[in-house]
């Protein structure tokens, strides 16, 4: 046995065997990335492998897989324990089409820690939500039931073998596709691989930054972006993948460069390049030297046999890659491995499909409801009218890196499932057809989507797409008035203003339902949610703007605080926002009880000297059921600095506050009617902590996060405000 193969080994012991028994020929293959062919030797036998298969919302690889809803949704639930069940099971199912032979890797692409920072962004639905410490909380707990979750094997001790590898993407302040509106690839005025995010200080460390400190050192693998920032591409980035990632955050995994991102290093627009390299074997070195280890489309053996490398320059650029794969048990017998037991049974199951449409029931956010006329919920007894763009259709429910259901039910099938009356569908744009199908319903539900949007896509507005808009313009007018619900089916926010303005809109919507993208289960659950035999218990992970907000923002800024805010924190809410981010009703009515905030003061030395990570402020207060439907909750615990005129030269006095942040957030399940249930959120030394530099310029300049004093409001809403007299005060 060489000492690569004895699985008790030292893991550094073990690489550097293998590592001396590759020719150099073999060194060279191994950057092929991400495909890695075997080696066939008589003394040495190596399987081949992958480093990546898309996760995100199931296993996109594989003949079938479960369908789960996309980030936006999860992000939605406020739930890290939903999250981290869904993530489980996507691993479970990762795992065993590798075991099978299905796939060839085991480094599983996700979870996507960019900021939705702007809603016409293509791939909104990839991610968590706009507001950082929502999107760092969430993928911890993705990387968390991803990696070592018990799941369908109930596997609780795994002796140091993860499941898979969590590959976060995209390092870093990625979120822009260009090609926007109606413009093609390569023909547009911006794309993403030549685009340039110039990003100040304080949103890089507060904002951008913020998920990757949390999560970096649990994940096997961080994908670098397109883009540069200030200048410098993501992929060639030495100070954002060795000093931030490594060096900060602790990054023990790979860093693999996006698919093209490479060559996009020397190309120049229109191809969508930077520029930054004089030849592709150049930005490949750099790369190199930046700390990429693999390298999507034309991987590192087409660049680097030109570089003339010397072994001893390879062999350190191969051992991290091999490293990777022993972690995971890629070179050990599979009877060594714990996870080996996950098989075919586990694929597209029916306890996945039950979670895929528990997930999507905790995901759909009541946005609209009114009690005049009635709204929601559906009465058994209702005539149902069903149409839109959506409404039959099944593949949109999928979103982008998702899984392979064996079956989707989607809305039109769900309803028509639940409904006690008939449910008719109008699949034409006919006026007068749609006008006489209306007049012999009760109820229209609406099922619409937003302009295209996609990877490589951003959308030019943020309105219903217009085949969907003349639909429903169409029953603006109309005078039978029969109800209208509006279901909403896109990964951006939608401003749905107009159909709910009743000087706009003869007829306006007496619900609107926003379901994003939610897999495999959608129109099931909607059923369910609409007919009022589940309630909702979601709220919105990010700001739904008016479309006025377009028309001032740019999409290409990267700016979080001006001209044009971003998010929460950040916008002027009177003139751009229609629906706050963390809104969303229920069919009962929610309270919260007496407000209990321990220590409500503290020292700035004392917080800052608390171990990394720990929580020792508690808030404590109860969740009150005041209305008649049992239902789940989230509460959400967000500061507001407090602005006195004190000492103008006291620390914080000049900085830019936001308007409020998240702090904490928990989600309270089934709490019955008039009744309550404890609540207890945890805040430590992150929640009043600023980035302060040390000198010079640029997001890269010295400086660290800082506890700062002050006093600060404490806010708790439920998806509305909740009064609460506690103020945090924060002694120098």
């Amino acid at each position: 046995m060489q000492p690569w193969q004895n699985i008790t080994a030292p893991l550094a012991t073990r690489v550097a065997n293998l590592l001396s028994l590759l020719t150099q020929a073999e060194l060279l293959d191994q950057l092929g990335g991400p495909d890695i062919g075997a080696i066939n030797r008589p003394d040495l036998v190596l399987p081949g492998y992958s480093f990546g298969i898309e996760c995100l919302a199931g296993v996109a690889q594989g003949k079938v897989s479960t369908a789960f809803p996309l980030p936006v949704n999860l992000g939605s639930s406020f739930d890290t324990s939903l999250v981290e069940e869904v993530a489980s099971a996507i691993g479970d199912e990762a795992r065993a089409l590798y075991n099978i032979g299905e796939t060839s890797s085991m480094h599983c692409l996700g979870p996507v820690l960019n900021l939705a920072r702007d809603p016409r962004w293509g791939r909104s639905y990839e991610s968590y939500g706009e507001d950082p410490f929502l999107i760092a909380r969430l993928g911890e707990a993705y990387v968390h039931g991803m990696t070592t979750g018990p799941g369908a094997a109930n596997v609780t001790s795994a002796e140091g073998f993860s499941k898979v590898g969590a590959v976060a993407k995209h390092a870093a302040a990625y979120n822009f596709e260009g090609c926007v509106g109606h413009e093609n690839y390569p023909n547009c005025s911006q794309y993403r691989s030549s685009y340039n995010a110039r990003v100040n200080t304080l949103d890089m460390h507060e904002s951008y930054l913020t998920p990757w400190r949390v999560v970096c050192s649990k994940l096997e693998g961080v994908m670098c972006s397109y883009n540069s920032i200030d200048g410098v591409p993501a992929c060639a980035n030495a100070e954002l993948l060795e000093n931030t990632l490594r060096g900060s955050y602790g990054l023990q995994g790979i860093v693999i460069a996006d698919d093209g991102a490479i060559s996009k290093i020397h190309t120049m627009p229109p191809d969508g390049g930077h520029n930054f390299a004089p030849t592709d074997a150049e930005a490949a070195l750099i790369a190199l030297t930046a700390g990429v280890d693999v390298a999507y489309g034309p991987g590192y053996a087409n660049y680097v046999p030109s570089l003339n490398l010397t072994r001893s320059a390879l062999e350190p650029l191969v051992s991290r890659s091999l490293a990777a794969r022993f972690r995971l048990g890629a070179f050990d017998p599979p009877a060594s491995n714990p996870w080996s037991v996950l098989g075919p049974s586990t694929i597209n199951s029916a306890a996945n499909r039950a979670l895929a449409r528990r997930a999507a029931l905790q995901s759909f956010v009541l946005l609209h409801n009114t009690h005049e006329p009635a709204g929601l919920p559906l009465h058994g007894e209702d005539s149902i009218l069903m149409l839109g763009s959506a409404a039959n259709d099944s593949a949109v429910l999928r979103g982008n890196y998702n899984g392979n259901p064996s079956k989707i039910i989607n809305m039109l099938q769900g309803i028509s499932l639940r409904a006690h009356a008939a449910v008719s569908y109008f699949p034409g744009r006919s006026a007068t057809g749609l006008a006489k199908a209306a007049a012999n319903v009760s109820v229209v539900v609406a099922v619409v989507r937003s302009e295209d949007e996609s990877e490589s896509h951003d959308r030019a507005n943020i309105t219903v797409r217009e085949a969907d808009a003349e639909l429903l313009r169409v029953l603006c007018s109309l005078s039978s008035k029969p109800r209208v619900v509006l279901v909403l089916v896109n990964g951006g926010a939608i401003d749905v203003s107009e159909w709910m303005d009743s000087e706009r809109c003869h007829n306006p919507v007496v619900a609107i339902v926003e379901t994003w993208l939610g897999g495999e289960e959608a129109g099931s659950a909607l059923a369910s949610l609409l007919f009022g035999d589940e309630n909702f218990a979601a709220l919105s992970p990010v700001t739904v703007y008016r479309q006025t907000f377009v028309t001032a923002a740019d999409v290409a800024d990267a700016g979080l605080r001006s001209p044009v805010g971003r998010g929460y924190r950040y916008v002027d809410a009177d003139k751009y926002v229609l629906f706050p981010f963390g809104f969303g009703l229920s069919y009962t009515r929610w309270t919260a009880g007496p407000v209990v905030l321990e220590p409500s003061s503290v020292s700035a030395v004392w917080l800052a000297a608390q171990p990394q990570g720990s929580t020792p402020i508690r808030l404590r207060t109860t969740l009150v059921n005041a209305g008649p439907v049992a239902g789940s909750r989230p509460v959400l615990l967000y500061l507001r600095r407090i602005l006195e005129p004190a000492d103008p030269r006291a620390r914080g006095a000049s900085m830019d506050w936001p308007k409020k942040w998240l702090v904490a957030f928990t989600k309270v399940h089934a709490i019955a009617p008039n009744s309550s249930a404890p609540v207890e959120l945890a805040i430590g030394a992150d929640a009043v902590s600023r980035w302060v530099e040390f000198g010079g310029s640029g997001w890269a300049a010295p400086g660290q996060m800082e506890v700062i004093p002050g006093r600060y409001a404490v806010v708790l809403s439920e998806g509305e405000e909740i009064s609460s007299p506690c103020v945090l005060t924060v002694n120098p």
